[in-house]
């Protein structure tokens, strides 16, 4: 038995090292192309705002990338008749600012998940021996091995299919 929990945690510890290195390539990627898909929406506003509100203070929001600030200053803004009407937008953007922060805190879960499996793995690899000589401590060990396991499995499931909608 002392060998299965080596072997497990070992294994659990080093996959999991593994896919959390793979799907943070992959959540990267995908908020890089949000965040581009962001600035291009906020620099089309702020160029409309430009015109009609102080612009200092657009391009200070476009700087600091508060796309909120900007869209409540564009809710609030009179565009004149003949002046480009940024309503689509105005409705995009505030999608695109929470798909992206859904992403973030999905990605932050799923990492925190796996980096106390991983922790809990590496500490549970010493004391294997003082586990295996206790039938019950064995499978509380495994069922909690497993069941983290599963929640990490799942983090990485909800983060894939909210960055792929």
């Amino acid at each position: 038995m002392v060998n299965s929990i080596y072997y497990t945690f070992s294994t659990i510890a080093q996959t999991l090292a593994g896919a959390i290195g793979l799907l943070g390539a992959f959540v990267l990627f995908r908020l890089q192309a949000l965040n581009n898909d962001i600035d291009e929406r906020g620099g089309q506003i702020a160029s409309v705002l430009r015109s009609v509100t102080d612009p200092t203070k657009v391009r200070q929001l476009l700087h600091q990338r508060d796309f909120r600030q900007l869209l409540q200053i564009l809710g609030d803004a009179k565009i004149p008749p003949g002046v480009y009407q940024p309503t689509w937008e105005q409705a995009r953007l505030p999608i695109l600012l929470d798909s992206r922060d859904r992403l973030v805190r999905l990605f932050a879960i799923a990492f925190f998940l796996t980096l106390g499996l991983i922790m809990a793995s590496v500490i549970a690899l010493p004391y294997a021996v003082a586990i295996a000589s206790s039938f019950v401590a064995t499978w509380i060990v495994f069922a909690a091995g497993l069941l983290w396991l599963g929640a990490c499995l799942t983090s990485y499931a909800l983060l894939m299919l909210d960055a792929l909608a």
